[in-house]
C-alpha cells in the first residue's frame, strides 16, 4: 500500500512537461524563463492571458522542460535548437515574438569575443540568427527582461508596466523625444551631439525634441546636467537616446546619472524607451546591477525597454544603430518593439561584408531589453485599441504562492464572465476534502487564501468551476 502510495505521490509532483517536440504545437508569441521563475511570479501568466487577449497564440516554455528534450542540456545551443524546431516544426501561427524572463544565470546566452577589447559579451542573436554565419536575417523577434535572484530587488511586475505603458496616450508622450550628450570626447576627438542630431533629422519633424547636451555652456538652452535629465525623464518621452560613453552603472557625464538614480524616477504616466548607447546589461562581467537593467526593472517607472549595443565595434558603428533607430521608429509598420527591433537589424545585416567587420560585431551586439511584443503608444494591431479591464479568454487557476505550504497559501485564478464560481479540494483518490470558496464573482482576475484544517502533508488537487467550466491546479501541503 505505501509502494502505491509513494508512486502517486511522484506521478502528481513530478513537474508536468510539454512535448516540445510535438509538431501539432503552436505559438507566436513565447515567454521563455525557468520552472522556479514562472511558478513564483503570476504576473507572467496575467501577461500570457493579456497576449492571448490581443489575438496571439502565447505559450510558456521554462528551460528545464527544453533541456529534458534537446541537448546538450543545461547550454545555450539546446535552446537554440528548440526555438528553430519550433520555428520550422510547430503549426501555424509561426513563432514571432521570444521573451525572456531571466538573466543570463537563468537563460543562459552565447558567448562572443570583441574586436576592439578580449572582454566577453553575450548575444542573444545567436537565437534567432539562421544557420549561417553570415545569415543575419532574424528569424524572428527576441527580448529579454535580466533579472536574476542575485540581484537585491524582487523580480518587478513587468506586466504592470506594459500594461500602463501601451495604453499611453500617443499625444502625451508619443510624440516627444528626449536627447543626451556627453561633452566632446578630446582623447577620441568624438563629438556627442552632431550623432544626437543626426537622429533627430530622421525623425518626423512634428515631435517634441527635449535636449540635453553636456558640452554646452549652463546658460544655453540646449545645456542639461544630471538634474535636468532627472527631470526631463520625469516628464516623459517615448524614446530617449544618449550619445557618449557609458560606464558599469552611469551615463558619463560631469555629473554622472547613475543607475541608482532611476529607482527615484516618478514618470511612471509615461515611461521611455533608452536607446543609442552602450549596453553591458547581459555581460558576464559582473555587471548585472548596470543602468540599462536598473532602468527596466524599475517597477514604479524608469524605462518599459532599452535598446543597445555592446562595446564590440561601437566607436565605428553604434552611432549608425541610433540613426537606424532613428529611421525606422516612425515609420509606416512600426507598432511593435519587436517590428523595430527586426527592421533596425534586418537593415545592419544588408551591409555585412565579413564576421570581423565592425558592422557584422554591431549586430551581434545589439540587444532589446524588454518584450518585443510591447505595443508602442498609439499604435494598435487590432480596430479596436486595447482598454483595460482585460478579461481572460477562459477560467484558470493561475497557481498559487507558496508551492508547497504550510499553514496557508494564496491561490489565484480568473474568471471570463461574472457569475457563481467555486474552488473545491480533492484529494489523490478523488475524495472531495474541502470547500475554499462558492461564491459570486466578477469577471477577471481573484485571489483567495487557503488555510486548510485538519488534512494531512500530501498532495492535493483544487477544481475551479464556473459557467459550467472547470480548471484543475495540484498543490502541496506539508508540515
Amino acid at each position: 500500500m505505501w509502494f502505491a502510495v509513494i508512486i502517486l505521490s511522484i506521478l502528481f509532483t513530478a513537474p508536468v512537461r510539454a512535448d516540445l517536440h510535438n509538431p501539432n504545437n503552436s505559438a507566436d508569441y513565447l515567454i521563455l524563463t525557468s520552472e522556479d521563475v514562472l511558478s513564483t511570479y503570476a504576473w507572467i501568466d496575467s501577461l500570457l492571458d493579456y497576449r492571448t487577449d490581443q489575438g496571439r497564440v502565447a505559450m510558456a516554455v521554462t528551460v528545464e522542460e527544453i533541456w529534458s528534450e534537446f541537448s546538450p542540456a543545461g547550454s545555450d545551443t539546446a535552446i537554440r535548437e528548440f526555438l528553430r524546431y519550433a520555428l520550422d516544426q510547430w503549426q501555424a501561427p509561426r513563432l514571432k515574438d521570444v521573451f525572456i524572463i531571466g538573466h543570463t544565470d537563468i537563460v543562459p546566452s552565447h558567448v562572443m569575443f570583441g574586436i576592439l577589447d578580449s572582454s566577453e559579451y553575450f548575444s542573444d542573436f545567436f537565437y534567432v540568427q539562421g544557420d549561417s554565419a553570415l545569415d543575419l536575417e532574424p528569424r524572428f523577434r527576441l527580448g529579454r527582461l535580466p533579472w536574476s535572484p542575485e540581484m537585491p530587488d524582487e523580480l518587478p511586475s513587468f506586466f504592470a508596466k506594459i500594461q500602463t505603458y501601451e495604453l499611453s496616450s500617443a499625444e502625451e508622450c508619443g510624440a516627444a523625444v528626449h536627447a543626451i550628450a556627453a561633452a566632446y570626447d578630446s582623447t577620441l576627438l568624438w563629438d556627442f551631439e552632431p550623432s544626437c542630431e543626426g537622429v533627430i533629422t530622421r525623425m518626423p519633424g512634428t515631435l517634441s525634441i527635449e535636449r540635453d547636451y553636456a558640452g554646452r555652456a549652463a546658460n544655453d538652452p540646449y545645456f542639461g546636467d544630471a538634474n535636468e535629465i532627472r527631470e526631463n525623464l520625469n516628464g516623459g518621452a517615448t524614446f530617449t537616446f544618449f550619445f557618449g560613453h557609458v560606464g558599469r552603472d552611469r551615463w558619463a557625464l560631469p555629473e554622472p546619472f547613475l543607475s541608482s538614480e532611476w529607482e527615484s524616477l516618478t514618470n511612471s504616466e509615461c515611461m521611455t524607451i533608452l536607446f543609442g548607447y552602450q549596453n553591458h546589461s547581459l555581460g558576464d562581467d559582473g555587471t548585472k546591477e548596470s543602468l540599462s537593467s536598473s532602468a527596466v526593472l524599475n517597477p514604479d517607472g524608469g524605462a518599459i525597454a532599452v535598446f543597445g549595443n555592446s562595446s564590440i565595434g561601437w566607436a565605428v558603428a553604434g552611432h549608425n544603430f541610433g540613426f537606424a533607430i532613428g529611421s525606422h521608429a516612425y515609420a509606416a509598420g512600426i507598432v511593435s518593439l519587436g517590428d523595430l527591433w527586426g527592421s533596425v537589424t534586418s537593415e545592419y545585416g544588408a551591409d555585412v561584408w565579413g564576421t570581423n567587420s565592425s558592422a557584422y560585431q554591431t549586430l551581434m551586439s545589439n540587444v532589446l531589453l524588454g518584450d518585443p511584443a510591447t505595443i508602442l503608444p498609439g499604435r494598435s494591431t487590432s480596430a479596436q485599441p486595447i482598454t483595460a479591464p482585460v478579461i481572460p479568454s477562459e477560467i484558470r487557476i493561475v497557481g498559487n504562492y507558496p508551492n508547497p505550504f504550510n499553514p496557508s497559501t494564496t491561490i489565484n485564478f480568473s474568471l471570463t464572465r461574472a457569475g457563481a464560481a467555486s474552488l473545491t479540494v480533492f484529494d489523490i483518490t478523488g475524495r472531495t476534502v474541502g470547500t475554499i470558496l462558492t461564491d459570486n464573482l466578477s469577471a477577471g482576475e481573484h485571489s483567495v487564501m487557503w488555510s486548510p484544517t485538519g488534512l494531512a502533508s500530501g498532495v492535493y488537487l483544487v477544481r475551479l468551476e464556473s459557467a459550467g467550466r472547470f480548471a484543475t491546479h495540484r498543490v502541496t501541503l506539508l508540515k
